[in-house]
């Protein structure tokens, strides 16, 4: 696993630890632009369990993209590989309809110099490329403009919220209580099982990248930039692998393709 993480080290520009939101920031821009949001593991029902060493194959040599619980749970592998105080804490998901499954949403606490910053790679292209600070300033980034704060509801006692026609929206609310590891494997079974889980009925890619969020399920292509946003509806299952066989790896593409072959 060393060995790996020192490959990712030179593809992040990192050199020696310097634990500054810089690098931080280095990391997220990286995570955020190489590994997509995809759910092709739930819809086949995979029972790998969450390790160190399943999430390095999948993500780092297989080069897939993930969920919440797995996206995060590598980049809190890095971090505590460069010897950040970091934590993997709980969430829960606020939509249109209320609350999602409680406590299914996973991300990153970390502190530093005195100030704890949200970390969150697994939000879909809901998600910051930078660090955002608890009570901090909030970040403009292609997807919209984020920040989190202290706000006690019934699901947390912090919300990370973004900003949608002038007033701030809830997107997820959480406590600080770090969670065990095990607990990633937990979640995981949730999401793949539970009916009322958002993840297990159909296709599902996203990403934010530098200049422009794109989603993809099985009905379309929505694409965002700046503030202008477009879908393209998708008239046969070959248009969506055209599509995803564009826009993400080939892996991802492959597994994708297997499913709708098995469906």
């Amino acid at each position: 696993m060393e060995k790996n993480l020192s490959m990712l080290w030179k593809q992040m520009n990192l050199t020696a630890a310097v634990k500054n939101t810089d690098e931080l920031t280095k990391i997220l821009t990286y995570f955020a632009d190489t590994f997509p949001f995809e759910n092709m593991d739930v819809l086949r029902g995979s029972p790998d369990l969450i390790t160190p060493q399943f999430l390095v194959n999948k993500l780092l040599k297989q080069q897939r993209g993930g969920l919440c619980y797995e996206l995060n749970a590598l980049l809190y592998l890095i971090l505590r590989e460069r010897d950040y105080e970091t934590i993997l804490v709980r969430g829960t998901v606020y939509t249109e309809n209320g609350w999602a499954t409680e406590g299914t949403h996973v991300l990153n606490v970390v502190r530093l110099n005195e100030k704890s910053y949200v970390l969150d790679v697994g939000f879909g292209s809901n998600i910051s490329r930078k660090p955002l600070e608890i009570d901090g300033d909030a970040n403009e980034t292609p997807a919209g403009t984020f920040r989190v704060v202290r706000r006690k509801s019934e699901k947390g006692t912090l919300a990370y919220e973004k900003l949608e026609q002038g007033s701030w929206t809830l997107k997820y609310a959480f406590h600080l209580k770090e969670i065990e590891w095990k607990e990633l494997n937990q979640i995981k079974q949730v999401i793949t099982e539970s009916e009322s889980s958002a993840f297990n009925e159909q296709i599902i890619v996203s990403q934010c990248l530098e200049d422009e969020t794109y989603s993809i399920n099985e009905n379309r292509l929505r694409v965002r930039r700046a503030e202008h946003e477009k879908d393209n509806e998708f008239r046969s299952d070959e248009e969506l692998l055209k599509t995803l066989q564009t826009r993400t790896n080939y892996s991802i593409y492959e597994q994708a393709k297997n499913y709708l072959l098995q469906k």
